[in-house]
Parts: C-alpha cells; sequence; structure tokens
C-alpha cells in the first residue's frame, strides 16, 4: 500500500473515530424523532386558543430491579413541551425533586427554536440545591434544577432525565393531566412477575396494556392516555390531587397496617434517638434528682 493511501486510511479512520467521540460527548444527537408523534403537525396557539403551552409528549419507565423489599428502582423520564405564548415561558424552568434515598443524573435538556436550531442544556448549568432551605426538618429533600437555553414563544422544550431509588418500598403515581393540554402522556412499569401489581386510574378511563411474565422473569404494564384536556382550576374546589387524572400503585411488601407501621418506623427512628448534645442536657438537668 502507498504512502498516500495509508495516509489517506488513517484520516478516514481517526476521522471517523473523533466523529463517534464527538457523538458520544455530546450526548444527545441533534435529529428528532419521538415514536408515536407527527413532528410536521404539532399543534399551534390557534389549536389551543386558551393555552400557553401543549404537552406533546409526557412519559415515564419505572424499572423496579428486585422483589418484595425493593432495595432498588430506576425512574426514567422524558417530556417534550411547545410553548405557545409568553405564559408558556414558565416551562423553561425545571426542578427535580430527590430525596436522601435517590440519585438523580443523566439529565439532558434541549431547545428547539422555530426556525429549526437545537441548543443543548451544558451541565455546568444544573444545580443541585435544598428543596426546602427555610425547613431544618427538610433537609434531606433536594432537587435538580435548571433552565432551557435561548427559549422564546414557539420553542419546543425536551428533556429527560434517570432517578435510581434507593427506597426500601416502592411507592410510585403518574399524573396524566396538566394546566395545558397532554397530546400523549405513557407510564411504564416493569417489575418482577412474582410481584402482584394492585394500582388505580383516578379521573379518566385508562386501561393498562399488560404482558405477563413467568415466575423468575419480568412484567411490563404500559398506562397511555392521548389528548387529554387540561384541568381547569375553580374557586373553592377539592385538592388538586383528588381532581387530577392520575394512576396511583400501590407500594409493594405491604400487606398489612404492621407493614405501614415498620415503613413509618424506619423512617422517624433515626430522629428519635437523643445525639449527645440532648443526652448532656437531659443529664444536666437531672443532676441530683431523687425521683425518676
Amino acid at each position: 500500500m502507498g504512502a498516500g493511501r495509508l495516509y489517506l486510511l488513517f484520516v478516514l479512520l481517526f476521522g471517523t473515530l473523533g466523529l463517534v467521540s464527538c457523538a458520544h460527548q455530546g450526548g444527545w444527537p441533534k435529529q428528532l424523532h419521538w415514536e408515536g408523534l407527527d413532528l410536521a403537525g404539532l399543534p399551534t396557539q390557534g389549536d389551543f386558543p386558551n393555552a400557553s403551552a401543549v404537552i406533546v409528549l409526557d412519559e415515564a419507565e419505572m424499572d423496579v430491579l428486585s422483589g418484595s423489599q425493593l432495595p432498588l428502582s430506576i425512574f426514567e423520564r422524558h417530556r417534550v413541551i411547545k410553548i405557545l405564548d409568553c405564559r408558556g415561558l414558565r416551562y423553561a424552568n425545571v426542578v427535580i425533586p430527590y430525596d436522601s434515598k435517590s440519585r438523580v443524573e443523566k439529565i439532558q435538556a434541549r431547545t428547539i427554536s422555530p426556525d429549526g436550531r437545537i441548543t443543548e442544556l451544558e451541565s455546568k448549568d444544573i444545580f443541585d440545591v435544598s428543596l426546602y432551605p427555610q425547613y431544618i426538618w427538610y433537609s434531606d429533600q433536594r432537587a435538580k434544577i435548571f433552565a432551557f437555553p435561548n427559549v422564546e414563544v414557539g420553542s419546543i422544550l425536551e428533556y429527560r432525565y434517570s432517578m435510581t431509588i434507593g427506597n426500601l418500598t416502592f411507592w410510585h403515581s403518574w399524573v396524566f393531566q396538566a394546566d395545558d393540554p397532554v397530546l400523549l402522556s405513557r407510564f411504564k412499569l416493569v417489575s418482577p412477575a412474582e410481584w402482584d401489581v394492585d394500582y388505580k386510574v383516578y379521573g379518566m378511563d385508562v386501561k393498562p396494556e399488560v404482558r405477563k411474565a413467568p415466575k423468575g422473569f419480568r412484567s411490563t404494564y404500559v398506562w397511555t392516555a392521548r389528548n387529554v384536556s387540561p384541568l381547569k382550576p375553580e374557586f373553592g374546589m377539592p385538592p388538586l390531587r383528588e381532581c387530577t387524572a392520575r394512576l396511583a400503585i400501590a407500594p409493594a411488601g405491604m400487606k398489612s397496617w404492621r407493614d405501614v407501621g415498620k415503613w413509618y418506623g424506619d423512617l422517624i427512628q433515626p430522629q428519635m434517638k437523643a445525639d449527645q448534645a440532648i443526652s448532656q442536657l437531659v443529664e444536666r438537668l437531672t443532676r441530683g434528682a431523687t425521683t425518676k
């Protein structure tokens, strides 16, 4: 092989590797593809004149990786929102709550401008904060927060993330409805086949697509809702939780009130133990006491 051909081969090889590396570092390809949705037919303000935005896609998957005690599960969420007017700019600010037994990672977000330009969120613009800084009792409640870049009316906002949940008991719900119209809302649960899924849907008629598996394998449940009308708040209405179309899944590993008591006891037990400062204070206050 001649020197010229050898040089060309090296250029092509390292050029290809460079493209692969850049694609990996970028983390999110520039192509737009949302399964089950027509990109060319996304709604406009004329389709929803009273809406500030439209939730094009809101989907999540909860993957339960263990049995009844559930020491680990992974929750992945993906949202696509189109801003219709200036009121919808509030969607540019995202808050992802989590607690000390959870971990949020793989956050990706991008803004698709009306002219088609795509601007990705940089990792340095994602912040970890206390969710309730003024309440010391909730110091373990934290959040990942970020703001979409280059947002304007007509922009499409897309983000996704993964949350690893280490709680001993799985307890989850999924909300189909929002303040603005929702074109497609989908929740997928993947769980051990031996786990009996006990669920209830409130506010709408949604039946899951179920794929049962033999014991030792994993079953899949998918709840899908399309064209969900926005929730209209009214004066004096019941709490939103009682009015919103949602899915509730019963916690695993809880068959009796004793199980509930154990779960709650595990939550409060660390706070009920007296630390050194409390012990010293009690000793000082009761020093010299002749009775208990």
